[in-house]
């Protein structure tokens, strides 16, 4: 059997509507793996996986904001103005009406159980393991090596053609050094090093006077169940 003759016949899955705020708003009920690649992608670039760190509220505002305009039919033209001449509310702003208008658990609630579970657990699987990757020691002499190749022979030639000038700088510099401010200076300077070290005297007759202080308590707000459990949540 040959690839045409499984994909012959295969048949488009039909959106679902749905009525919101007096219109209607379509709602995938399947992405494309290219397109579930994009989501992912955002939430691993914005996120700060590649470099072995996690955010999770940046995560989870670029996985849901991403998830609506990938599943819905909704004009996000202003994410694009603002990034072109920066008018139009911002990609938070988006986010916050999304948000406090239902928007994003109303797509949640409307896209199929497995579809929306296949999705969370492959961009969590994803985030997960390019975030440990990004604290490996292979990855961080994957950064040296690149730095190497490409950084430092900028750097390199950046203080070729500097140098002569900086040398300049700092000859004329000390031929033109106060002695009263360097004096002045150094004192300064002695001060400051001294009181680093718990053992100087500086230290022993400046020591910081302790104060209790009472941590204040906090009230968390209840939160608010929606119909299906959003992943990132």
């Amino acid at each position: 059997m040959k690839y045409e003759d499984i994909k012959q016949g295969l048949e488009t899955i039909p959106e679902k509507e749905v009525s919101f705020n007096g219109g209607t708003i379509k709602i995938k009920q399947y992405l494309p793996a290219t397109r579930k690649f994009a989501i992912i992608q955002r939430v691993l670039l914005l996120g700060g996986a590649y470099n072995g760190k996690r955010d999770y509220f940046i995560e989870r505002v670029e996985f849901d904001v991403a998830l609506v305009r990938e599943y819905t039919d909704i004009d996000f033209t202003v994410l694009e103005q603002r990034g072109k001449n920066q008018q139009g509310d911002s990609f938070y702003e988006v986010y916050d009406v999304l948000e406090r208008k239902g928007v994003i658990d109303l797509v949640v609630s409307n896209i199929p159980d497995e579809e929306y579970k296949g999705l969370i657990e492959d961009c969590r699987k994803t985030v997960e393991k390019t975030a440990e990757y990004g604290r490996s020691f292979p990855h961080f002499f994957d950064r040296i090596d690149k730095y190497i190749k490409e950084e430092l022979p900028k750097m390199l030639d950046t203080i070729s053609e500097n140098l002569p000038q900086w040398v300049d700088t700092i000859a004329n510099g000390i031929e033109n050094l106060d002695p009263e401010k360097t004096e002045q200076v150094a004192d300064l300077l002695q001060e400051k090093v001294f009181s680093l070290d718990p053992s100087s005297e500086y230290n022993k007759d400046n020591k910081p006077k302790e104060e209790n202080k009472e941590q204040e308590k906090t009230e968390q707000p209840p939160s608010v169940p929606s119909k299906k459990k959003r992943g990132f949540d």
